[in-house]
C-alpha cells in the first residue's frame, strides 16, 4: 500500500474523531443511555413500582433534551435517587455535557484539551476560541445562582406547607424551570394545579422559564446595564420579541380562555390574567400547566401548538446566542 494512501487514511480517520457535532451527538446519546440504565433499576423506584427500560428511556431522554414529557409520574414512580438522576439529567441537558464536563475538569484541576475546547466551541456555538473557557465558567455559575436563588425563593414560599423539605421542592423545580424542562415532583400529574391562585409560586416559575429562555448572553447585558447604559442589538431584538410573544400569549388566552369555566372562565380576574400570563410563558418548552390543557377550547389549542413552535425555535436560538 502507498505511504500516501496510508497517510490519508490517517488523516481522514484523525478528522472523524475530531467531529464536535458527531462527537456531542454520541456523548448525548451515552447520557440518555446511562440515565436510563440507572432509572430502571430497583433502587430508583418508589416500594411497588416497576419501571420497565423503555419507560426509563423515555424519561431520561425526556430529561437530557428538556422536554417535559413523561409516561410515569416523576413523583409516584421514582423515589429520591430516582429524582436526583433525573434532576442531573436535566442540568446536564440545560447546560450541555461538554459546558458541565469542562467545569468538572477545572474544579479538579484538569488541563482543557485543543479537542475538548472543540467541542465546547461547537457546543455553545462560539465563534472563537478566545476566552472559550471562560465563557463556559461564566454559562455554569449564572446557571447554579439563578437555580439556586430561585429554588431559596420557593423554598422559603413553600416552607409552611413542607418544612425543610421545601427547599428540595425548590431547588428541583427551579432547575426544571430554568432548563425549560416541565417535570415536576407533586404527583398525580398534577403539575403546579395546585397553585392556580399563588401568585409567589406562578411568578416565581415564570420568571425562570423566561431567564432560562432568553439566553445567558442577554441575561449578561441585562445584569451590566447598569454599568454599560446599553443593551446590544441582539438583546434588544430578545427583550422586545419576548414581550410581544408574552402579550399576544396572554391577550390570546384571555379572549379565547377567558369565559370557558372549564379554564380561565372560574378565576378570578386577577388569578384569570396570571394563569392566563402563565400560559403565554410554558409553551417555551416548559410544559408546566396550572389548568387542564384537555379543557382547552380547539381554537386556543390550535393557538397554543403553533405558538410552541415558534417559541421552541426563537428559545433555542436565542439561548446559546
Amino acid at each position: 500500500m502507498a505511504p500516501g494512501f496510508v497517510l490519508y487514511k490517517k488523516n481522514k480517520k484523525k478528522q472523524k474523531s475530531l467531529n464536535p457535532p458527531r462527537y456531542l451527538a454520541v456523548g448525548f446519546l451515552i447520557i440518555i443511555f446511562i440515565g436510563a440504565v440507572l432509572l430502571s433499576m430497583p433502587f430508583c423506584w418508589n416500594e411497588g413500582c416497576r419501571v420497565e427500560f423503555v419507560d426509563a428511556l423515555f424519561t431520561a431522554t425526556s430529561a437530557v433534551c428538556v422536554t417535559g414529557l413523561v409516561v410515569v409520574d416523576t413523583a409516584d414512580t421514582f423515589n429520591i435517587y430516582g429524582q436526583l438522576i433525573i434532576l442531573f439529567l436535566i442540568q446536564i441537558g440545560g447546560l450541555g455535557f461538554m459546558t458541565a464536563g469542562v467545569l468538572v475538569a477545572l474544579l479538579v484541576g484538569k488541563k482543557i484539551s485543543l479537542r475538548h475546547k472543540l467541542i465546547l466551541q461547537e457546543s455553545i456555538s462560539q465563534l472563537s476560541m478566545h476566552d472559550l473557557i471562560r465563557v463556559a465558567s461564566r454559562i455554569a455559575l449564572t446557571a447554579f445562582i439563578i437555580e439556586i436563588l430561585g429554588g431559596i425563593i420557593l423554598g422559603i414560599i413553600w416552607f409552611k406547607h413542607f418544612g425543610l423539605r421545601s427547599f428540595y421542592l425548590g431547588i428541583f423545580h427551579s432547575v426544571s424551570a430554568f432548563n425549560n424542562a416541565g417535570f415536576d415532583i407533586f404527583g398525580n400529574f398534577r403539575s403546579f394545579s395546585s397553585y392556580t391562585q399563588n401568585p409567589a409560586v406562578l411568578l416565581t416559575i415564570m420568571a425562570l422559564i423566561i431567564l432560562g429562555g432568553l439566553g445567558f448572553t442577554v441575561i449578561w447585558d441585562i445584569l451590566f446595564y447598569f454599568k454599560n447604559r446599553k443593551l446590544t442589538f441582539h438583546s434588544k431584538v430578545v427583550v422586545a420579541v419576548t414581550s410581544i410573544l408574552l402579550f399576544m400569549g396572554t391577550f390570546a388566552a384571555l379572549l379565547l380562555e377567558g369565559f370557558n369555566r372549564y379554564t380561565l372562565g372560574s378565576l378570578p380576574l386577577r388569578d384569570k390574567i396570571l394563569n392566563a400570563l402563565f400560559f403565554a410563558v410554558t409553551p417555551r418548552t416548559a410544559g408546566f400547566a396550572t389548568l387542564n390543557v384537555g379543557s382547552f377550547s380547539d381554537a386556543f389549542l390550535f393557538f397554543y401548538d403553533h405558538f410552541n413552535v415558534y417559541w421552541s425555535f426563537s428559545g433555542f436560538h436565542w439561548r446559546w446566542c
